[in-house]
């Protein structure tokens, strides 16, 4: 991940320093999340045997589905070289269950995060217009803190009371991340760019998930259970971008 990182910032570096002409664009991203078992976001499964009860209890961690949105900044360095960087938020969905025997509980929360992406892009003509892009780059993601759910049945003094909780703690507020995709990218110099993307970024583990389950119909009482939450996700990205602007202009030395 350090050495990517490095050779973004290098031809990044490269480019302004060596570009005649460096033009920046501003525009705007969406961009829903799909989970998808192609991209190995798959769910994570914990079997648990209770020493009390006899019984097998099951954790599932499932990802859902998330979004985002942000602004772009694009410097497009030639026709066909590009960098882009900006700001996004990003939601996503997870389902947490439990199952003992006949007995399944579930519940869901949502984990959000702050990217700050920098990628560079190559882009391939396939008409007077439309272009491929393909990208690939590094993204800081920050998170802003822990996130608790639970769910059960009844209260204490209940003989079937059941509670089953979640706690995911913060590894770290900040975390590098690959980002890489590839899409079409529309050009006008009238009314600006239009862009159909994938993307997949691939980073670390953003928290410590623990659960707690307990069962009085069985006796069944389970604390400190880890389990991990898929980080890895895919999606499509739709960004406009206004009609550039001139940033700099320098003349070749003769």
């Amino acid at each position: 991940m350090k050495q990517l990182g490095f050779i973004i910032i290098f031809l990044l570096t490269y480019s302004i320093v060596s570009a005649q002409e460096t033009r920046v664009t501003f525009g705007f991203l969406a961009e829903p999340i799909i989970p998808t078992r192609l991209f190995r976001i798959t769910d994570d499964v914990t079997r648990i045997s209770d020493v009390t009860s006899g019984n097998d209890i099951i954790f599932t961690s499932s990802p859902r589905y998330g979004y985002a949105f942000g602004t772009i900044l694009k410097f497009d360095f030639t026709p066909r070289l590009s960098a882009e960087t900006g700001i996004n938020y990003l939601v996503r969905h997870y389902e947490m269950s439990s199952e003992e025997g006949i007995e399944r509980f579930s519940m869901r929360f949502m984990e959000d995060s702050y990217e700050l992406p920098l990628t560079m892009k190559y882009f391939i003509r396939l008409g007077a217009r439309l272009y491929l892009s393909n990208a690939a780059g590094v993204s800081l993601m920050f998170i802003p803190g822990s996130v608790q759910a639970q769910t059960g049945r009844g209260v204490e003094t209940d003989n079937d009371y059941l509670f089953f909780r979640q706690h995911s703690f913060i590894r770290r507020t900040m975390l590098p991340a690959f980002k890489g995709g590839f899409g079409l990218n529309y050009r006008s110099e009238d009314i600006g760019e239009f862009y159909f993307e994938t993307y997949y970024r691939l980073f670390s583990v953003f928290y410590d998930t623990r659960l707690s389950y307990y069962n009085a119909l069985t006796g069944t009482d389970l604390v400190n259970v880890n389990i991990r939450s898929i980080g890895d996700y895919f999606g499509f990205s739709i960004k406009y971008t206004f009609p550039s602007s001139k940033l700099m202009r320098r003349e070749k030395k003769e």
